[in-house]
Protein backbone atom coordinates (compact mmCIF):
# COMPACT_ATOMS: atom_id res chain seq x y z
CA UNK A 1 0.00 0.00 0.00
CA UNK A 2 2.74 2.20 0.63
CA UNK A 3 3.61 2.37 -3.17
CA UNK A 4 0.33 3.39 -4.05
CA UNK A 5 0.62 6.39 -2.00
CA UNK A 6 2.01 8.72 -3.98
CA UNK A 7 -0.76 7.52 -6.75
CA UNK A 8 -3.37 7.89 -4.87
CA UNK A 9 -2.24 11.35 -3.45
CA UNK A 10 -2.44 12.95 -7.07
CA UNK A 11 -5.79 11.36 -7.57
CA UNK A 12 -6.93 13.34 -4.94
CA UNK A 13 -5.45 16.48 -6.07
CA UNK A 14 -6.39 16.02 -9.45
CA UNK A 15 -9.98 15.34 -8.50
CA UNK A 16 -10.14 18.04 -6.10
CA UNK A 17 -9.71 20.46 -8.95
CA UNK A 18 -11.75 19.17 -11.61
CA UNK A 19 -14.37 19.29 -9.06
CA UNK A 20 -13.66 22.56 -7.75
CA UNK A 21 -13.61 24.03 -11.41
CA UNK A 22 -17.02 21.94 -11.93
CA UNK A 23 -18.65 23.72 -9.46
CA UNK A 24 -17.36 27.28 -10.62
CA UNK A 25 -18.76 26.09 -14.11
CA UNK A 26 -21.91 25.03 -13.48
CA UNK A 27 -22.63 27.94 -10.80
CA UNK A 28 -21.93 30.17 -13.68
CA UNK A 29 -24.46 28.76 -16.07
CA UNK A 30 -21.67 27.57 -18.29
CA UNK A 31 -23.09 23.68 -18.51
CA UNK A 32 -26.24 22.83 -20.65
CA UNK A 33 -28.53 20.72 -19.21
CA UNK A 34 -27.72 17.78 -21.46
CA UNK A 35 -23.64 18.39 -20.24
CA UNK A 36 -24.98 18.65 -16.64
CA UNK A 37 -26.31 15.19 -17.08
CA UNK A 38 -22.83 13.52 -18.23
CA UNK A 39 -20.80 15.64 -15.90
CA UNK A 40 -23.17 13.70 -13.24
CA UNK A 41 -22.96 10.20 -14.81
CA UNK A 42 -19.46 10.50 -14.77
CA UNK A 43 -19.02 12.21 -11.30
CA UNK A 44 -21.47 9.11 -9.86
CA UNK A 45 -18.81 6.76 -11.60
CA UNK A 46 -15.73 8.82 -9.52
CA UNK A 47 -17.90 8.56 -6.48
CA UNK A 48 -17.89 4.27 -6.59
CA UNK A 49 -14.62 4.00 -7.61
CA UNK A 50 -13.25 6.47 -4.44
CA UNK A 51 -15.96 4.77 -2.15
CA UNK A 52 -14.02 1.39 -2.99
CA UNK A 53 -10.75 2.55 -2.85
CA UNK A 54 -12.03 4.20 0.96
CA UNK A 55 -12.61 0.52 1.81
CA UNK A 56 -9.43 -0.57 0.80
CA UNK A 57 -7.87 1.78 3.55
CA UNK A 58 -7.78 1.63 7.53
CA UNK A 59 -8.71 4.69 9.11
CA UNK A 60 -6.32 7.32 9.18
CA UNK A 61 -4.91 10.36 6.96
CA UNK A 62 -5.46 9.02 3.59
CA UNK A 63 -9.36 7.80 3.87
CA UNK A 64 -9.72 11.06 5.31
CA UNK A 65 -8.92 12.50 2.01
CA UNK A 66 -10.40 10.35 0.35
CA UNK A 67 -13.90 10.92 2.18
CA UNK A 68 -13.22 14.69 1.54
CA UNK A 69 -13.01 14.35 -1.68
CA UNK A 70 -16.66 11.79 -2.02
CA UNK A 71 -18.24 14.79 0.17
CA UNK A 72 -16.93 17.26 -2.78
CA UNK A 73 -18.12 14.70 -5.65
CA UNK A 74 -21.49 14.65 -4.17
CA UNK A 75 -21.57 18.30 -3.75
CA UNK A 76 -20.89 18.00 -7.71
CA UNK A 77 -23.57 15.46 -8.52
CA UNK A 78 -25.93 17.18 -6.60
CA UNK A 79 -25.29 20.36 -8.21
CA UNK A 80 -25.59 18.89 -11.97
CA UNK A 81 -28.60 17.38 -11.15
CA UNK A 82 -29.66 20.64 -10.67
CA UNK A 83 -28.85 21.52 -13.99
CA UNK A 84 -29.51 18.60 -15.91
CA UNK A 85 -32.75 17.56 -14.33
CA UNK A 86 -34.22 21.07 -12.93
CA UNK A 87 -38.03 20.36 -13.36
CA UNK A 88 -36.96 17.34 -9.99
Amino acid sequence: MIILWPLITVMIILTRIRCRALLRRLSAGMLSPDEAREKMRRALDLRSSMTDLSDLFPRGRCQQKIDENILLVDEVIQSCRNVGYPDA
